[in-house]
């Protein structure tokens, strides 16, 4: 991966299988973000730990795409945005905390000027839902976890993964994913999804960074911050 600052941000650039492992954290709880959409730790300020594999997979118009594709990550605040390049079109990830929040809210994006474009994408974890899993056509929850959505998806329980479907006709899905203290209704988080991006991005915003830094310096000035 190669590294750079832009903007306070921290960018990275380079194949997709490559990570760019990213911690994150609020009042609640902490992640961490691997730069191919995957999570690979989850620790609740209660003490619960989930050390985690949660990876995904990518199909493009029926076919599967391979590891070796471009990709660009930024990492801001409690923020890693993710454009995957697919040739004829763009795939981009959001994952970020709210300040409070016990959660991780996602967004999925395909970007293309095709009228028939397909992705669909396989959110991977090791760690099953259990029991009567399916609350509503969009959120499985357990005693352990929850996912809530705002499209149409999938859960297949033989590898533990849930398929999100993005077409040029409806290009975006927002999702909420939780483990440990499980609220009442996922699905309103989702349903709130602009209102915490809109609050993250005011955050940021609203950081007064000194106007003599470099690049590099005004990234570790939001890291000191955050």
């Amino acid at each position: 991966m190669d590294y750079r600052f832009e903007n306070g941000a921290i960018i990275a650039e380079g194949k997709l299988y490559e990570k760019a492992v990213y911690d994150v954290s609020n009042a609640v709880f902490s992640a961490a973000f691997n730069g191919n959409g995957g999570i690979t730790k989850y620790f609740i300020a209660n003490g619960t730990k989930y050390e985690l594999n949660f990876f995904l997979c990518i199909s493009y118009n029926g076919v599967m795409q391979d590891v070796l594709l471009y990709k660009k990550v930024s990492m801001l605040g409690r923020r890693q945005i993710i454009w995957i390049d697919l040739k004829t079109a763009v795939l981009e990830i959001e994952l970020f905390l709210d300040k409070k929040e016990n959660g991780i809210f996602g967004s999925y994006r395909l970007h293309t000027d095709r009228t028939d474009d397909k992705i669909e994408i396989s959110l991977t974890d090791q760690r099953r839902f259990e029991g009567d899993y399916q609350k509503s056509r969009n959120v499985f929850q357990d005693d352990e976890k929850a996912f809530a959505a705002s499209g149409a998806c999938e859960y297949c329980i033989e590898n533990s993964a849930i398929t999100i479907s993005l077409t040029s006709h409806e290009p975006q899905v927002n999702t909420f994913l939780v483990y440990g203290i499980i609220p009442e209704h996922a699905e309103e988080y989702v349903r709130r999804f602009d209102d915490y991006r809109n609050a993250l991005e005011k955050e940021i915003q609203e950081i007064r960074v000194p106007d003599n830094l470099t690049e590099k310096e005004k990234a570790l000035f939001y890291s000191t911050y955050y």
